[in-house]
């Protein structure tokens, strides 16, 4: 339940505007991946309009680069806002920031300097290895405490 009143919208007529019996519509996204039926990843995050972005940039890294699940939660993360700017975190190559810059996004270099820790989302995951009799991976991104433990 999303009970952060800072969801709601002070805009009248607005999606989030508060009314009784009414839930702000969130961003919230926890995720399982099935793999032939079965569920073999399951991550999510806090972090607001952040969140769809962390937690599809987690499961990009798992699947597609064959990342393993803490080395996928701790890699440099980018959002692009509604409004279009863009945040990244430091640490992100300059590699990546001039070929998404080839692609057309443009970046404001003053968002992110060097040693600004902040973390676009806070991704926690546990991954079961079907294989290899049902082992369990996990991970927890840094910025808060937590850790995924399985039994």
């Amino acid at each position: 339940m999303n009970n952060h009143l800072t969801d709601f919208s002070t805009e009248p007529g607005s999606i989030n505007e508060p009314n009784g019996n009414k839930y702000p519509k969130s961003s919230k996204s926890p995720t399982i991946l099935f793999h032939e039926g079965k569920p073999f990843f399951t991550l999510g995050s806090p972090g607001a309009a952040t969140i769809i972005a962390s937690v599809v940039q987690t499961i990009v890294n798992v699947i597609d680069y064959n990342m393993p699940i803490d080395e996928a939660i701790k890699d440099q993360r980018v959002y692009v806002m509604p409004d279009l700017s863009k945040q990244w975190e430091d640490g992100l190559n300059n590699d990546v920031l001039e070929k998404l810059s080839e692609m057309g996004y443009q970046f404001d270099q003053t968002f992110r300097e060097e040693g600004d820790d902040t973390r676009i989302g806070d991704v926690q995951a546990i991954m079961i290895d079907h294989a290899d009799d049902r082992r369990l991976y996990g991970g927890a991104d840094f910025p808060r405490p937590g850790e995924a433990k399985g039994l």
